[in-house]
């Protein structure tokens, strides 16, 4: 997920990085979101899809102390602490309650 201020041209406000942040917010949010609608409304595969993929990627981003960096494909950024919260906090439900993410999700979360 893009955020953030565009640094190469200034001209604007969205980026082509991928912040921490805000891939956590949807590996946090997207779980709790199904689960309220839950009944509701259905979910489409295709997010379903989309979350799997971007709960893989990001668990392979995962710094040897257990941190993201702040630009999810910089290692050499300095770690994010409020991101990788949220990170592993969105692999529980994400497990737990839809079943979207793979059980390998926990012990990394443990770091």
């Amino acid at each position: 997920m893009f955020h953030s201020w565009n640094s190469g041209s200034r001209d604007n406000h969205m980026s082509s990085a991928y912040w921490t942040r805000a891939n956590a917010w949807v590996v946090l949010a997207a779980p709790w979101i199904a689960c309220e609608v839950a009944g509701m409304a259905d979910i489409p595969g295709n997010l379903i899809h989309r979350y799997k993929q971007l709960a893989k990627a990001m668990h392979g981003y995962q710094g040897e102390n257990g941190l993201w960096p702040t630009v999810v494909n910089h290692p050499h950024f300095y770690a994010e602490t409020f991101g990788s919260a949220g990170i592993a906090a969105g692999g529980s439900p994400g497990t737990k309650s839809t079943g979207w993410t793979n059980p390998m999700w926990k012990p990394r979360k443990r770091r």
